[in-house]
């Protein structure tokens, strides 16, 4: 189990992206956009705790 939590960093890119998801789903409905963000959201926070079961986008890998 991991001791430290990690910072996870959005792009700007990716809060858009995400945005735009929620807006184009929500066209039909707004409860399914909702649950989408809430289960992005969800994937997110663990990211925190165990950063590698994520990517590293190119534009920040340093």
């Amino acid at each position: 189990m991991a001791d430290q939590d990690y910072a996870v960093i959005w792009s700007k890119r990716a809060i858009s992206d995400l945005r735009e998801i929620a807006d184009y789903i929500s066209e039909d409905s707004l409860q399914a956009a909702e649950r989408m963000i809430d289960q992005i959201d969800a994937v997110v926070q663990r990211l925190h705790t165990f950063p590698l079961s994520g990517r590293v986008v190119p534009e920040l890998r340093r």
